[in-house]
């Protein structure tokens, strides 16, 4: 535990309970909560694609020599603190409801029980072929038709100045 308060800066979201920087990059699945980090003054938040060694520097000297980060970080330490049950508690808690309760298949997501079909999409992916088909046969089929009248009014178009000649 006294590592962890002499640390200056988190790599990653973590310092929540001690008041240490965190120092986070956005990339990919874990954007949303490097976010919403940033957002809080925890942190700067970088471009990850422009992203350089100078960069990736010059942001941990900032987090460690501005305060603003850290008294964000002392604020979030204070309100994460602020909770009846200690989180080792917490935790110790529901490890042990879901060993008593075998599962807990009542906690457990209804997606997570729902059959091939309906995971898969099937009702939906029938509909989308059948929109797909029948926006090429229908204009295919009409414009069939029209072709078969048009031809038909040709021929009896042909038919009918044979007899004005006879």
């Amino acid at each position: 535990m006294s590592a962890l308060i002499s640390t200056a800066v988190f790599w990653n979201p973590g310092g929540y309970l001690l008041g240490v920087r965190c120092c986070a990059y956005p990339v990919r699945g874990s954007a949303p909560e490097h976010y919403q980090i940033g957002e809080g003054g925890l942190c700067p938040i970088p471009v990850f694609s422009k992203l350089t060694t100078d960069d990736l520097v010059r942001n941990i000297e900032t987090l460690i020599n501005d305060p603003q980060y850290k008294r964000s970080a002392l604020e979030v330490s204070q309100r994460f603190r602020d909770n009846p049950i200690h989180p080792l508690a917490e935790a110790t808690f529901w490890i042990e409801y879901i060993i008593r309760h075998r599962g807990a298949r009542h906690l457990k997501s209804h997606g997570a029980f729902i059959p091939l079909h309906q995971y898969l999409l099937l009702d939906v992916l029938g509909c989308l072929l059948l929109g797909a088909f029948l926006a090429i046969w229908l204009p295919w089929r009409m414009i069939r038709r029209v072709h078969k009248w048009w031809l038909k009014g040709e021929s009896s178009d042909k038919l009918n100045e044979g007899k004005k000649r006879l």
